[in-house]
């Protein structure tokens, strides 16, 4: 919400899954999964989604306006404010509110991470995700995650490929 505040303290809605809830629940997709926040439908990956029966074409990265694909591999939250109270904090948006997706952060404490998942359709699903300090200081961390996913339908030629891959540094001053 770019400001430091407990969600119980801000003046709006705000709807929050986490990444341990993606994974909890196999959401390797979001476009497809999002059903758990009432009213939001139709969570495309060009940037569009319908809340609360507004369509919009716009989505935030880190609270930044951003175009284009998302993985859940990368993401640490999804933050939906419900209403147009979104334009308080964010400028333009739609009626029916606003989606902000958190990327994941460097952590100090190093830890690695390997998942791999199957399921029906011929689901299969690798992820590889490290984080922690780069060098003695300690001063800057990485984190890096690559994904990898594969699905297929009942029509023998729809399947769905996707490959992620994320990295990000974080230096204190």
């Amino acid at each position: 919400s770019r400001v430091a505040t407990q969600i119980k303290d801000l003046p709006f809605s705000v709807n929050v899954l986490t990444s341990e809830f993606f994974g909890d629940f196999g959401m390797f997709e979001l476009n497809e999964n999002v059903v758990q926040i009432g009213g939001l439908t139709g969570l495309g990956i060009g940037g569009t989604f319908n809340l609360r029966g507004f369509s919009s074409t716009s989505q935030l990265r880190d609270g930044f306006l951003r175009l284009g694909r998302y993985g859940a591999s990368n993401i640490d939250r999804l933050e939906v404010i419900k209403g147009p109270n979104a334009s308080g904090l964010y400028g333009r948006s739609s009626p029916g509110g606003m989606i902000n997706f958190i990327s994941k952060q460097p952590k100090k404490q190093e830890s690695q991470k390997v998942e791999v998942s199957y399921g029906s359709y011929n689901t299969r699903r690798g992820l590889i995700e490290a984080t922690g300090p780069i060098g003695a200081a300690g001063k800057t961390s990485y984190i890096a995650t690559a994904s990898e996913y594969d699905r297929g339908f009942n029509v023998g030629i729809a399947r769905n490929h996707n490959k992620e891959g994320y990295f990000a540094l974080a230096h204190e001053f």
